[in-house]
């Protein structure tokens, strides 16, 4: 408890910066609980996963993840072309927030790339902000990539939700038709700065 993480870097993770593996990775019982201050592409646990099958497993973030730019999740930033991800029993509670970034999401930044990821049993408690746009509860956007599959199923949000444009309590942005959202709930507000 009570870390800290400080600077104008990017790819940063209060578990991992980058997963980049060709065998497969778990990251199960691990949790961070503090403040990171960076630059952008960050995550709570997990800054960017760029290849691999990754699961991450009854993990948590739990503190205050303020970026400069985009692409930031409270348990991960990024997906880029990974295989599979799994989030299973995970949750952020706190804040996750960008003063001038995109892709802004309580439990998953951005999926881009032919990656598939199932998201299950998993909550975000975290307040979600951004002062620009594409804000999720869960997640902030899914990109138009054709192989992107997103599963979602037994999630919950209950942090409030701000941002200026597409901004969504679950999902900010989805621009691909491969998603599957199933017992899914919300019990928070967002806030749309659109007028």
């Amino acid at each position: 408890s009570n870390a800290q993480i400080d600077g104008t870097a990017s790819y940063v993770g209060g578990i991992a910066g980058v997963i980049s593996s060709t065998n497969d990775v778990t990251i199960q019982d691990c949790s961070y609980e503090g403040k990171m201050n960076v630059k952008d592409c960050a995550g709570g646990l997990v800054g960017v996963i760029q290849k691999g099958n990754v699961t991450i497993e009854s993990s948590y973030f739990d503190g205050k993840l303020n970026v400069e730019g985009s692409y930031v999740g409270g348990i991960i930033g990024s997906i880029d072309i990974a295989n599979t991800t799994n989030i299973k029993k995970c949750y952020a509670s706190g804040t996750v927030s960008s003063t001038n970034g995109y892709n802004i999401g309580g439990i998953l930044g951005c999926i881009y790339g032919a990656a598939k990821v199932n998201m299950e049993n998993c909550l975000n408690k975290a307040s979600v902000s951004s002062g620009k746009d594409t804000v999720g509860g869960l997640v902030a956007r899914t990109c138009d990539h054709a192989t992107i599959q997103l599963d979602m199923k037994y999630c919950l949000n209950m942090g409030q939700i701000k941002g200026a444009n597409n901004v969504g309590s679950l999902i900010g942005w989805k621009q691909n038709a491969g998603s599957t959202i199933t017992n899914t709930a919300v019990y928070a507000t967002k806030t749309s700065d659109a007028t």
